[in-house]
């Protein structure tokens, strides 16, 4: 029964590669607003629980079918749906739920529908065992909360897509693959509830025993907090990256002033106590989603911010560069630490990192998210840098040949 506490390349010549369609049509799986969903559980309870939590995420329609033994849940898979995902109970009361999920892929074949198998505790072995036999999650009842549930459907739709298009098209869907290689290898075996019991546990250890515990224990006690804190930072970023691929873009001409004033008032924490100046000119009204371009300011002039932080004077320049008949140009200049062009074709690469933690904290999510979105846009990202002489980073939002080198001094203000 579920418990309550349940690019590197000059300005003048950046590369751009092909957009991936990704569009799977069996069943017209595709992540839309509406999400189908059957609840296969001998306990009413228990399937009302579920439907309340999973309710609970707003930006989704739902529509709910529930069955109270595996034989319906069986039928109604194979009559009732299209579903997009399946939450089964372990333990049903005319099979379990790994009988269910041999009988399921009998019915589909491989692949056959996205599962998430729910148990009454935790099991790795039997969690490595539902894997095995096609479903995407395998989560512990005790632990279910509304976060939790929401993440856990929304990961095995996602990876259940993968599977699919990957099957129809390997070779248009090869970016894709690459790039959801590392999310799906991040949260396939169920990070999320590990890392939970880990924090809580230690936090436990910490404020309940650490005043008997001896210094080094406790600050290692403190460094897995730490570790698992980032850790949850990276399947979070992880997330994030997948679901950028489903946000349709919603466009309008902006203020992008205003969104840079936005956003620098929300870093202004990370000003307190040192120098900085910042130079913002008059930028061009572009055709863009706005919120996405909130996004690309914040890493950005985040980025900015923080690798110009050992500087007397930290000095940030936003400004745009528009000649006729090209599109304009928008570049965040910092006098940071730069970083060394040898290895600039990693930058915009998920978990690619050219500092230590010790020098810069970060996940290496934040470019590989910037470049997604400006992509998503039909445009270009790249940027230039000498090591401990700053960096500018430029991305225009139409792509076209027409962008040529970046004149050095002819910025607009």
């Amino acid at each position: 029964m579920l418990g309550a506490g349940h690019p590197n390349k000059q300005p003048g010549h950046p590369e751009y590669e092909a957009k991936v369609n990704v569009c799977p049509t069996r069943q017209e799986l595709t992540m839309t607003d509406l999400r189908r969903i059957l609840i296969v559980d001998d306990g009413e309870e228990d399937r009302e629980y579920a439907k309340r939590l999973l309710s609970r995420a707003a930006e989704f329609r739902w529509q709910f079918s529930d069955a109270s033994d595996g034989e319906r849940g069986l039928a109604l898979a194979l009559f009732g749906g299209p579903f997009d995902c399946i939450l089964v109970d372990y333990r049903l009361r005319d099979m379990d739920g790994m009988k269910f999920l041999q009988l399921l892929a009998q019915q589909f074949g491989e692949p056959g529908v996205a599962v998430v198998v729910l148990a009454g505790a935790g099991d790795e072995a039997l969690a490595a065992r539902a894997i095995k036999l096609g479903a995407q999650d395998y989560l512990p009842k005790k632990d279910l909360d509304a976060a939790l549930l929401n993440r856990a459907v929304e990961y095995a739709i996602i990876r259940f897509q993968l599977t699919l298009v990957n099957r129809q098209s390997a070779k248009s869907l090869e970016e894709v693959h690459r790039e959801l290689e590392a999310f799906t290898y991040s949260v396939s075996h169920d990070l999320r509830a590990p890392l939970r019991h880990i924090s809580g546990f230690s936090h436990i250890l910490i404020n309940d025993f650490g005043t008997g515990m001896a210094v080094e224990a406790r600050e290692l006690l403190q460094r897995i907090v730490n570790a698992v804190a980032h850790m949850g930072l990276l399947v979070e970023g992880l997330l994030g990256l997948a679901r950028l691929d489903q946000h349709s873009l919603t466009l309008s001409y902006p203020d992008l002033n205003a969104i840079v004033d936005r956003v620098i008032s929300v870093l202004q924490s990370e000003c307190n106590g040192r120098m900085v100046e910042w130079r913002i000119a008059r930028l061009p009204a572009l055709e863009c989603d706005p919120l996405l371009m909130d996004q690309v300011f914040q890493s950005l002039l985040g980025n900015a911010l923080k690798y110009s932080r050992g500087r007397a004077s930290a000095v940030i320049e936003i400004d745009s560069i528009q000649q006729p008949g090209k599109p304009a140009i928008i570049f965040v200049r910092d006098n940071g630490v730069g970083f060394n062009m040898e290895y600039a074709e990693k930058l915009f690469g998920v978990f690619q990192r050219f500092h230590t933690d010790s020098e810069f904290e970060g996940t290496g999510v934040g470019l590989a998210a910037v470049h997604r979105i400006i992509r998503k846009h039909g445009g270009l990202i790249w940027a230039e840098a000498e090591v401990d002489h700053g960096s500018t980073f430029y991305f225009a939002l139409q792509r076209t040949e027409q962008i040529g080198t970046t004149p050095k001094t002819t910025a607009a203000s």
